[in-house]
């Protein structure tokens, strides 16, 4: 049997039969997905290199081949011996289809003046793009002519070291722009196979701006491989951008399952988050694993204070139990709550936090916001009152959120589950009484004081006994 390599020391004497850049694995794809084609069939080929693939699909309707024909660097590095950088290959790709009896209408030229006037398409590859620009440009030229039924194959559309160009996939999914065809293709085949969606006719050069922006519609418990890995890979983007609100929101829609963490596996070691966000990157990798684990959220065995891991596992456990939408914080944030002691000693009065939405007073440099939430506070507002001139019943409080920057204002004070108060006796808590006389009467007022949580009594009246604390 006649091999085909992807990558080796080509001449124009010693060609292949059929030269070829893709395995046997995406030609057995290919041919599984030309044999349903219409009769007669369109074929557009993007990329057709020197012919190896054309021959095959010009077998299955008139093909139309588009591309520059011009030997680049990149080919020159990979086969130095068939053509000098620059030169045309058309002369070689044409030899070839004479060769094995086929031909294909040739359209010279780049890819972004091409224009299509040759009716529907019922199949198109594309092979092979190298950035998310040079995907959305293929697809924008034939986007309001491939055929309803047509499909579009992408060769890298599932290589985790094309995430730009998942991302962009999984985008245009959401956004009903594309549709993934269940195939019986292994893992590591990376073609993604797609067909029209109803809004394909949308797609323009604009969507490499907004592509970030496109909600992430949920994936079926049932989604393929392929449709799980482009949602992974979009995920990354998200992550390696630090826009952790919305991979953990996405993230939470997952199901839990273990095919989700397996095609994160895959994708992992191409993510390059940025240097100054490595650590939150692998809280979140670690919340990920957690996620997908089938691990009970109502059984951690280990205090959220007895490491980093197991502080982030209780506050994902918490997480999930609410709707998270801008209630998330920086990871760094759990990280330095656990790694500071915050943590430790808000357990001793964590069944009063659980479910609350909590008030915090104190010093700006001690408010504990983040360790609130990870011991499942629904909300936290902090207020940084370092004097008693800060508090004036006739105004807004003074938010200061240093860890909380997704709480827009302060949650009404009949809503005030838990009251935390740092420091002893003084004038703002003669205030604090003033201000937040609408408390329930039933909700603890803590002190907490050199190292000592004391519950000093319940509503205004609790207030009002930390003033007369000596």
């Amino acid at each position: 049997m006649q091999t085909h390599p992807r990558v080796g020391k080509l001449s124009l004497e010693n060609l292949p039969e059929l030269p070829r850049m893709m395995g046997e694995t995406d030609i057995t794809l290919i041919k599984s997905m030309l044999v349903n084609l219409p009769e007669p069939a369109t074929i557009l080929e993007i990329g057709p290199w020197l012919g190896g693939v054309s021959t095959i699909l010009a077998q299955h309707g008139d093909l139309h081949v588009v591309d520059r024909f011009e030997w680049s660097e990149l080919n020159s590095d990979r086969h130095p011996n068939v053509l000098p950088v620059g030169a045309s290959s058309r002369p070689v790709f044409e030899g070839i289809m004479e060769r094995h009896a086929v031909s294909a209408t040739i359209h010279e030229g780049e890819i972004e003046f091409f224009d299509w006037q040759h009716g529907k398409i019922d199949f198109c590859l594309i092979d092979a793009p190298r950035t998310a620009e040079d995907l959305l440009t293929c697809l924008s030229i034939v986007a309001l002519d491939v055929d309803g039924s047509g499909l579009i194959l992408i060769k890298h559309g599932l290589n985790p070291a094309h995430l730009d160009m998942m991302s962009m996939l999984d985008a245009m999914i959401s956004a009903d722009m594309l549709e993934v065809v269940p195939t019986e293709q292994p893992r590591w085949c990376n073609i993604a196979v797609l067909k029209p969606g109803p809004k394909l006719s949308t797609c323009s050069a604009q969507l490499m701006e907004d592509v970030l922006d496109i909600p992430m519609a949920p994936l079926m418990s049932t989604a393929s491989e392929p449709r799980v890995l482009l949602r992974m890979a979009r995920l990354a983007a998200l992550v390696t951008q630090g826009n952790w609100d919305a991979a953990c929101q996405a993230l939470a829609e997952q199901p839990h399952q273990r095919s989700y963490q397996e095609c994160w596996d895959a994708i992992e070691p191409h993510i390059q988050p940025r240097r100054s966000k490595e650590t939150e990157f692998a809280a979140f990798a670690e919340l990920l694993a957690f996620h997908h684990s089938g691990a009970n959220p109502a059984e951690l065995w280990a205090p959220a204070s007895q490491s980093m891991t197991w502080a982030l596992r209780h506050y994902w456990a918490h997480l999930m139990q609410h709707d998270i939408a801008g209630k998330t914080v920086p990871l760094q944030l759990i990280l330095q709550a656990q790694s500071q002691g915050d943590l430790e000693w808000l357990e001793r009065i964590s069944s009063l936090i659980h479910s609350q939405n909590v008030l915090e007073v104190g010093p700006l440099t001690d408010l504990a916001g983040a360790a609130f939430l990870t011991l499942g506070a629904l909300s936290v507002t902090g207020i940084a009152a370092n004097n008693a001139e800060d508090l004036e019943p006739d105004e807004t409080l003074d938010m200061r959120m240093r860890v909380l920057p997704s709480i827009d204002e302060m949650i009404d004070a009949d809503g005030i589950g838990l009251v935390v108060v740092h420091g002893r006796s003084s004038k703002q808590h003669h205030q604090l009484a003033i201000l937040l006389s609408d408390i329930p009467k039933s909700t603890p007022v803590v002190s907490f004081h050199n190292q000592l949580v004391e519950v000093v009594g319940e509503g205004v009246e609790g207030l009002k006994c930390l003033t007369e604390q000596k």
